[in-house]
């Protein structure tokens, strides 16, 4: 029983505590509740020493990723160094390096961390790391100081709830992308903090240190610029924020060549609806190297800057004030402007706006922009750093005197939607807007949804004489004045005969996809649908009665974006719309030897529902639906002939006016504003179809057809299909 007991311990400590040497395995798994420590021993050389590369030779690191299974667990990597050597600092080279939710990763006393192909942190997720700030490896590839690096293509994502701590280091330099999602932290404590490529920031970021955010050169040549964004996140900066210039690098005196040589470089600090503290100076400043130049530029689209030590706008750099959700962007601080103030009035309430709460000096000059040009709504200037803006009610009303009940009230909806829609632009502007999304809604509500519907029925009309089984593909486009697409789909027919009857099943489904685009509206719509016809064709002595039951279920979703003026807005749904309808056809056919010509004239009873829907993800939209019955006629000819018994060629015209429909109109609701369309944008619809069947053999049949459409949507339906059929 006691060696049991003692067998059990030395299981336990060998689980708690373990050695990997010169790199760690591709993926460590921990159970629920596991806090796990091992030591990474590194690979040394003459001058130092390190870990996560195949080789000295072979600078491809490996990658690795930690996670838990069901629950929570730490993890502990240590740096060591092997025995008989007098080094005591590494690098730790890693390619991707992922942590999974919920666990917490930690990386201690190596000296440098270089992440090659990217950081991930999962939902819950911690990485710790804890370097070795104020010692030095002479010989490394990155510079003698401790730090972390991240090269091009490494990007850093921390998903919500991740917490990135990184202390204890001299540099802490990113040359790819940062993205802090809504709930995530990003904490770095370092002496220098280079943000080099793209940061956004929709969690909170906390930075100790000396930041400076200037674009690299990617050719050595041209000069680039980094941006740093932040948007309805919090940024808290202890030191200075130098946005452009040329950045602190990590030198060696007295040397000749540096590892480390950043070159000089813009960069645009730019803050939506967030806030931002920086307790030491914000240096708004070029890159220059020669005769080449960087501009750099801070923008402020709502929420603040807050800047305890004053703000620099150097000569050559941009100072913008913008809105962000209606509210304006505001400097909490002292300004010293040498450079270019702009106010952008896109999108601000009416009234005053204060846009720099300290001293002003320098050049207290500010541009007021409008973003399209002269704007005849709006007055807007700027006196002792604050921003009065007023509108010109009586222009206005004017302008929307010109517009359509429909124009006026997508304007509305728009104004609603984003603050002030009368400060992005004059008459002409404005005009445009509406008349595309009005154009474009009625588009991927109306239009497009009816238009598959018609066109599913093209697919489903034919009767055979003999039994047989038959599948087939079809496919074709949809074009209108203003969008158009395509659809596909498969079919399946039985046919059957039944004393005098000739009866037909169909079934098919086809997947559409429609595109629209007007100057400042785009849409992607898109569909499945499912048909079926039971027909039966009923053969007297001298003339045919087709009696058919036909339906159309369709399910849709538009993605619509209507941009102007470096805004953009939403017009998403998903709905369904279904189409049930009866006819009967009469038709006297001539047959003259192998050709034969049929005159056909018949009713047509539709019911079309389109289901209500709901959507308040983007901008508001809500519909009742509608049911519309619809009464149609039909007058047509088919013509046939006959080739030796074994191909019969064949062409079916057909017009269809309707004779009355109950729902001549529907509304769809934006931001409580009512916008009515008529259901049907045509009342007469033509069909034609032409093709061929051939007999293969007894029992084989194939058959080839193309086929137009002008429906009720006023699209132009057009397309082939192809049939393979068996006979019993």
């Amino acid at each position: 029983m006691k060696k049991e007991v003692v067998i059990l311990v030395l299981l336990s400590c060998h689980a708690l505590h373990a050695d990997y040497t010169g790199h760690l395995p591709s993926s460590i798994v921990l159970q629920n509740g596991e806090n796990l420590s091992h030591n990474l021993t590194a690979t040394c050389g003459n001058q130092y020493c390190y870990a996560g590369l195949p080789s000295a030779f072979n600078p491809n690191a490996y990658d690795f990723s930690y996670s838990t299974n069901n629950g929570t667990s730490s993890l502990t990597i240590n740096a060591a160094m092997p025995q008989g050597t007098t080094q005591t600092l590494s690098i730790f080279y890693v390619g991707n390096l992922s942590v999974g939710s919920n666990s917490k990763l930690s990386l201690n006393d190596f000296h440098t961390l270089s992440i090659q192909k990217g950081l991930t942190l999962g939902a819950n997720a911690t990485l710790e790391l804890t370097l070795q700030k104020g010692k030095k490896i002479n010989a490394s590839e990155f510079g003698p100081s401790s730090k972390v690096i991240f090269s091009r293509n490494a990007d850093l994502v921390l998903h919500s709830g991740a917490l990135l701590n990184a202390t204890n280091m001299d540099f802490f330099i990113v040359d790819s992308n940062i993205t802090i999602h809504d709930g995530a932290k990003l904490k770095v404590e370092s002496n220098t903090i280079r943000i080099q490529n793209v940061l956004q920031n929709s969690g909170t970021l906390e930075l100790n240190g000396v930041v400076w955010n200037v674009g690299q050169s990617t050719n050595g040549i041209d000069l680039a610029t980094s941006r740093f964004s932040n948007t309805e996140g919090n940024v808290k900066v202890s030191g200075d924020f130098n946005n452009g210039g040329k950045p602190t690098a990590d030198t060696i005196a007295g040397s000749f060549w540096q590892n480390d040589a950043p070159s000089p470089g813009g960069g645009d600090l730019i803050n939506y609806g967030g806030t931002i503290h920086i307790t030491g100076k914000l240096i708004n400043q070029q890159g220059v190297e020669g005769s080449r130049t960087q501009n750099s530029s801070v923008q402020i689209y709502g929420g603040k800057i807050k800047v305890d030590g004053g703000m620099t706008n150097d000569a050559n750099s941009t100072l913008i004030f913008g809105a962000y959700k209606g509210q304006m962007g505001q400097l909490e601080g002292s300004l010293t402007n040498n450079g270019k103030v702009v106010v952008d009035t896109a999108g601000v309430a009416m009234g005053s706006h204060s846009l720099i709460t300290g001293q002003i000096s320098g050049d207290t000059n500010f541009e007021v922009i409008f973003r399209s040009g002269a704007n005849e709504f709006i007055g807007a200037n700027v006196v002792n750093g604050a921003l009065e803006i007023k509108a010109d009610s009586a222009k206005i009303q004017d302008f929307q005197h010109t517009l359509t009940d429909n124009e006026k009230s997508m304007i509305n909806a728009l104004d609603k939607q984003i603050n002030g829609i009368y400060t992005y632009g004059g008459s002409s502007l404005l005009r445009n807007v509406a008349r595309d999304s009005v154009n474009g809604v009625a588009n991927s509500f109306i239009n497009a949804p009816l238009a598959i519907l018609d066109s599913m029925q093209t697919y489903n009309t034919s009767f055979s004489h003999t039994q047989n089984f038959s599948i087939g593909a079809f496919g074709g486009g949809i074009m209108s004045e203003s969008m158009g697409g395509v659809i596909s789909g498969i079919r399946a027919s039985y046919n059957t005969s039944l004393y005098s009857h000739l009866l037909a099943t169909h079934f098919a489904y086809g997947y559409g996809s429609m595109n629209q685009h007007f100057e400042t509206y785009k849409g992607t719509f898109q569909s499945h649908a499912l048909s079926f016809s039971l027909m039966d064709r009923i053969l007297l002595e001298k003339i045919n009665i087709d009696i058919g039951l036909h339906g159309t279920f369709g399910f849709f979703a538009t993605r619509d974006i209507l941009q102007f003026s470096s805004t953009s807005t939403a017009f998403n749904s998903d709905f369904n719309a279904y189409n049930l309808n009866a006819n009967v056809n009469i038709s006297y056919p001539f047959i003259f030897q192998s050709f034969s010509i049929a005159p056909v004239a018949g009713l047509r009873q539709s019911i079309i529902t389109q289901s209500p829907y709901q959507n308040n993800k983007a901008l508001e939209i809500q519909s009742n639906g509608y049911t519309n019955h619809i009464t149609s006629m039909i007058l047509g000819v088919n013509l046939a002939y006959n080739l030796n018994q074994v191909s019969t060629f064949f062409i079916n015209l057909a017009y269809e006016p309707i004779l009355y429909h109950s729902q001549k109109s529907t509304s769809v609701i934006l931001n409580q504003q009512n916008l009515t369309f008529d259901t049907l944008s045509s009342l007469h619809t033509f069909n034609m179809q032409m093709g061929a069947n051939w007999q293969i053999n007894s029992n084989m049949k194939t058959s080839l057809n193309a086929f137009y459409k002008a429906g009720m949507s006023s699209s132009h339906i057009f397309g082939v299909q192809a049939n393979f059929g068996y006979e019993f």
